[in-house]
């Protein structure tokens, strides 16, 4: 058989598999590998080509399989050899990505794995595994999926009870269907990985190791107790046992394990460390149960973190972080100080010192701060990712040469992920290029009480929403999210100011509702004993202003309607309206241009990319009347003489539900926002609406029926509002006056009578034209989000 290829990049494997489905192969079987490859893999590589067209082998390696001072250099030659005995088994395609990238800060030490206290630690994972197997595992599903007609599976070893818990899990999340196939397998009589990577022991390390191996499986079978098990590993001569921590198995739900069964361990022949820190995944585990445990010792907690915890999960894990709360206070370290006296950002280093070759180091101390995202503990060295608010990230490492044994320890046994926690040290650069603080000295900002949820794994709609604090720690989106709508609103304010209108603010609590045709939420003032309402709009008081002589005037603010929620309504949103006096439907139609494209210019957008096509911003607008769009659309003649009856046939015909006690103005309205907005996907002003679209605004200076007002539509959506001003107090008593009849009869969303408004438009208005622009749905066009996501804390319903 000819040689598999290997691909080192994502591209290049998706390239490939893409070649090979469209060269004829009608199914893809997956080897996921997450450490040495063994005689049961190369097992399961024979089942994986002989039951598929396409078998792939993803190598991923991990650095505790390096020997000391190795530095990956001898990769290479072990992928060659990997690479030769998948050839035998007629593998396809090998994924190994660059060791480099992946581990660019790891630590250089050989890893032999235990098969038995694997298996009955099932769910344990090591750190080193990338960023965990299932992070390993759900990108490999993801980025191989085949298409659709193309089955594809997914090989496991029957006893890896570890990624085969983690499929399932992950499985129904995918869009793509994946067969799991567990696969049995013939192991090595003492239950040791046969590695082509283990060639760094010794026969007598090798030796060490099978007693290791043997006492550990005694001791999880209950064949011996702890102490006996520290005897007969203390009578190696050498091997060093770090710690062992054993747990009562009945909090382990995965498993059924005998008493003292292995939770935490590190072990070591000689310079190679045999097993690093096995965590058990499981549901719970009550760490007041730990029989026997070293001072410096962290006990792991439960590697599940993510939002959909059980009650006692979280209560045991908050249990665990109160009593290390507690642990750093008693030593003397304030989990909560006021300061700790940071002397830089994260960012800063970055842009000060991102050119540093890899090993170079530099005498420049720092004090840097931030919250603990990713962390590994070893031996003598410790490694952690720290992450500011803007989602700049640090590596921080911490030596026992430069902390001290007390420093190091305490790291180990007081800091958990979701922490903050305050490095001072010099700057450098691993010897893999990773930026980095080598630490003098470090203390606690804040302790995390609550575990953060898992950093790879998306969280749900409803979490996001809910608890946008965690979104904003895991998803760098949400924060873009948060920084797009700040640079908006900010382009929206400097349009208008360069355009010279004056921002002003008015009343959210008023007597009298008005501006727009909505119910709103209803309040009492008791100072007054007056019933009163949350605004629905800014209008009536800006054009108070315009009428007292400022003759351009805006307001960026919020606005409350009581009406329904969905993806693009919201109970309060945020919305600019501006009046400019002398102006008209036109002269705010230009300015809304400039408002918009300003804002595309600022985000360096020039067209927006939608699966119904392509938005150009900045082509011609297109203007559409409504009576003749509406007739366009329908194929007959609708005007505004056109009968209530046959608007009323019509909707029936295109199975459109309509009020019966609508009149032919609001019928022709629904049947156009039916039909014909959703159609429109370029910037259209959509114009010359019936009287009773806006009861604001003037009628048409030309055509009778009509009044001199439009609404901006972008794909397919109303993004803002302008007409010519109604400023003919006669005229706009008799419409607000029809209004209060519609209030009265039954109307929730008819306006109120104004009379304080009245009044001023009785002292004389000028001729104005008005503006109103939904920011939330301006920041929905440009993120293609839906409005809850656009809003930084939205209306939820109670928990």
């Amino acid at each position: 058989m000819g040689e598999p290829v290997v691909c080192t990049t994502v591209a290049g494997l998706r390239e490939a598999i893409a070649q090979r489905v469209a060269g004829g192969a009608e199914s893809l079987g997956l080897l996921p590998t997450m450490g040495a490859l063994h005689r049961g893999h190369l097992e399961i590589a024979r089942r994986t080509r002989a039951e598929n067209d396409l078998a792939v082998v993803s190598v991923f390696v991990n650095p505790l399989q390096f020997g000391p001072g190795e530095d990956y250099e001898s990769y290479p030659r072990q992928l060659e050899q990997d690479v030769a005995l998948l050839a035998r088994e007629g593998v396809d395609l090998v994924f190994a990505p660059d060791v480099r990238e992946m581990y660019p800060d790891g630590t250089p030490v050989v890893s032999v794995t235990s098969g038995a206290a694997g298996s009955i630690l099932e769910g344990a994972t090591r750190p080193g595994h990338f960023d965990g197997a299932l992070t390993v595992v759900s990108k490999l599903l993801t980025i191989m999926a085949p298409g659709p007609g193309v089955p594809f599976r997914a090989y496991f070893g029957e006893k890896d009870a570890q990624q085969l818990l983690l499929m399932q899990r992950m499985v129904r999340d995918l869009d793509h269907r994946v067969e799991i196939r567990p696969v049995p397998i013939v192991r090595s009589p003492e239950g040791l990985a046969l590695s082509s990577r283990n060639q760094y022991l010794s026969p007598e390390q090798a030796g060490h190791a099978l007693v290791l191996h043997r006492t550990l499986s005694a001791l999880a079978a209950g064949e011996l107790t702890l102490e006996q098990a520290r005897r007969r590993v203390a009578a190696e001569p050498d091997v060093r046992l770090d710690y062992l921590v054993t747990v009562d198995p009945a909090n382990l739900a995965l498993v059924e394990p005998a008493p003292g069964t292995l939770a935490l361990v590190a072990a070591w022949v000689g310079p190679t460390r045999l097993i690093d820190n096995m965590r058990i995944r499981a549901r719970t585990v009550s760490w007041s149960t730990v029989t026997e445990q070293p001072e410096t010792t962290v006990p792991a907690e439960p590697a599940s973190t993510d939002p959909e915890l059980s009650a006692r999960e979280l209560n045991d894990q908050m249990a665990v972080r109160a009593a290390k709360r507690q642990a750093a206070a008693d030593s003397g370290m304030e989990p909560y100080p006021v300061d700790v006296h940071r002397t830089t950002t994260l960012a800063s280093v970055r842009e000060e010192f991102g050119h540093l070759e890899p090993g170079e180091e530099t005498d420049h101390v720092v004090t840097v701060a931030g919250r603990v995202v990713h962390v590994r503990n070893t031996g003598k060295l410790c490694f952690a990712t720290v992450q500011e608010g803007d989602g700049t990230r640090l590596q921080a490492m911490l030596s026992k040469a430069n902390v001290g044994d007390e420093a190091l320890a305490q790291w180990k046994s007081v800091v958990d992920l979701g922490d903050f926690v305050a490095i001072t040290g010099r700057v450098i650069s691993s010897r893999r290029g990773e930026l980095s603080v080598m630490a003098d000295s470090w203390t606690l900002a804040s302790k995390a009480l609550r575990p953060l949820p898992t950093m790879h794994k998306e969280l749900n709609e409803e979490t996001r929403v809910r608890q946008r604090y965690l979104d904003l720690i895991v998803r760098q989106e949400a924060r873009d999210v948060v920084l797009t709508r700040s640079l908006i609103t900010r382009t929206v304010r400097r349009v208008m100011e360069e355009q010279g209108y004056v921002e002003i603010e008015t009343p959210m609590l008023q007597l009298v509702h008005g501006g727009a045709a909505a119910r709103p939420f209803e309040t009492h003032l008791n100072a007054f004993d007056q019933d009163m309402t949350l605004r629905i709009a800014t209008e009536l008081y800006l054009k108070r202003a315009v009428v007292g002589g400022i003759d351009k005037v805006f307001e960026i603010g919020r606005v409350f309607r009581n009406e329904g929620v969905d993806s693009s309504h919201s109970p309060e949103f945020t919305t600019l309206e501006a009046y400019e006096a002398y102006g008209d439907q036109f002269t705010m139609a230009e300015r809304i241009r400039e408002i918009i494209q300003e804002c595309a210019r600022v985000l360096g957008v020039e067209g927006i990319d939608t699966p119904q096509g392509r938005i150009e911003l900045f082509g011609e607008w297109a203007w559409v009347p409504v009576y003749p769009g509406l007739s366009e659309a329908v194929g007959r003649t609708v005007t505004p003489e056109t009968p209530a009856a046959e608007l009323r046939e019509l909707a029936a015909e295109r199975g459109i539900a309509v009020n019966p006690a609508w009149d032919a103005q609001k019928l022709v309205m629904e049947l156009f926002e039916e039909i014909v907005e959703p159609t429109l996907l370029q910037p259209t002003f959509v114009y010359d609406y019936p009287p009773a679209a806006q009861p604001l605004a003037r009628p048409h200076r030309s055509e009778p029926g009509l009044i001199e007002a439009w609404d901006l539509i972008i794909g397919g959506m109303e993004r803002g509002t302008a007409f010519s001003e109604l400023v003919d107090p006669v005229v706009q008593r008799e419409r607000l006056v029809e209004q209060s009849r519609l209030a009265a009869a039954g109307d929730d969303e008819a306006m109120q009578l104004d009379e304080d408004f009245l009044r001023a438009l009785e002292h004389g208005a000028p001729p104005m034209g008005g503006l109103g622009l939904g920011l939330d749905r301006l920041i929905m066009l440009f993120t293609d989000l839906g409005i809850r996501e656009t809003i930084l804390f939205p209306l939820m319903k109670p928990e």
